[in-house]
């Protein structure tokens, strides 16, 4: 969000953060390296041919190119990414340079269940506790040092720029700051800073809710307005009441545990490439946190805040419905009359009338009643 907000800052600078014309379900229009992921596909996929023309584009008109998508360092530890992916660069004339920010993989874990139990596509159910006893993470590359040392065997040592995830690490306090810092570029007034925070990690308490209501519905095609809701009620929570205090769903001994299986291999990236002779990585204390516990009176509350703003929210849906189913009445007494009428427009109204949620709704309700009478 920040690069492409100040793409023309950067455009004065000789950089360009350019943006694909074509979408990815579920993946938001500023990764755009997303496209990269589709190196297997290469020869079917035409988002590969279009992404790099467009990458060719921002080389010659602004000599450098910034691409960024966090799938990347997953999909990378697949035999062929790096070979495909360096090789297409190298073909434009780019030299290309990677970038890995690393999170502490207990913070990295709990985010990646969190935004999983947010998420309109996956809204999983998973206990936290279910999701670390099933070991659900293995998808991730946890063991730094073995995916770090793969890219520097592709890219070297000196195109290779590893950095901290943790505010007390970022050069200049921000993330922003730290970014710039990589790319040879100091931090001043010029830039804009977003004016939101995108994909806000919600409290516990509203995540664990979210969890309880996944389980009502797990049908994707059903739209998933609760998060919004769920959102904006512990929004204004903030700002109505006393923050939260900051709670982890790990114990202290599950963190340990977890924990202990990446000790070694932290302290091989702190002195490997971040020259640190103590081997010290991570510098939060993250085991400070006390585990968050379910209150009843707590939970019990916040889910009647969601439900009463969801029943504001259907009221106002119905209220422009009923204006609207209004309107075709209108129309039909017209058209009964004799009057001019727009069958284009009736159609249209007819149209926006059916696939409204209510109607959706009823229609969804109305087909389960009718399987379960056959």
């Amino acid at each position: 969000m920040f690069l492409s907000q100040n793409n023309e800052v950067l455009h004065a600078k000789g950089l360009d953060y350019p943006l694909m014309p074509f979408r990815f379900k579920n993946v938001g229009p500023r990764r755009n390296a997303h496209f990269l992921t589709l190196w297997n596909e290469k020869d079917t996929a035409e988002e590969w041919s279009v992404g790099l023309s467009e990458v060719k584009k921002s080389l010659d008109q602004w000599g450098k190119a910034i691409l960024s998508d966090e799938n990347i360092w997953t999909r990378q530890r697949k035999d062929g990414f790096w070979e495909d992916v360096l090789g297409a660069l190298s073909s434009l004339g780019a030299e290309a340079h990677v970038i890995v920010y690393l999170r502490s993989q207990d913070d990295q874990v709990e985010s990646n269940w969190n935004q999983k139990v947010k998420d309109q596509k996956t809204r999983i159910t998973t206990s936290f506790e279910q999701f670390m006893a099933e070991e659900q993470y293995r998808y991730m590359p946890f063991q730094y040092g073995e995916a770090l040392d793969r890219i520097r065997d592709y890219v070297g040592m000196d195109r290779l720029h590893v950095r901290v995830y943790e505010k007390q690490q970022f050069a200049g306090g921000s993330l922003f700051a730290d970014f710039l810092e990589v790319i040879g570029l100091g931090y001043s007034d010029e830039y804009t800073l977003p004016e939101y925070t995108a994909n806000v990690r919600l409290p516990n308490s509203a995540v664990e809710i979210k969890r309880m209501i996944n389980s009502a519905y797990k049908e994707e095609e059903v739209p998933d307005f609760y998060r919004d809701i769920i959102s904006r009620v512990f929004g204004m929570k903030q700002i109505t009441e006393a923050p939260e205090h900051d709670t982890s769903m790990f114990s202290p001994e599950l963190r340990r545990s977890f924990m202990s299986q990446y000790e070694e291999g932290n302290a091989y990236v702190a002195r490997e490439y971040l020259g640190r002779s103590d081997g010290v990585l991570f510098r939060g204390n993250l085991a400070a946190l006390p585990q968050w516990q379910m209150n009843d009176h707590e939970i019990l509350m916040d889910m009647i805040r969601i439900f009463a703003a969801e029943g504001v929210e259907l009221y106002k849906r119905q209220q422009d419905l009923m204006k609207k189913e209004a309107e075709i009445d209108v129309q039909l007494k017209r058209f009964e009359k004799g009057g001019s009428f727009s069958l284009e427009t009736l159609s249209k109204k007819v149209e926006e009338l059916y696939n409204s949620l209510p109607f959706r709704a009823y229609r969804m309700l109305r087909d389960r009643k009718d399987g379960k009478q056959a």
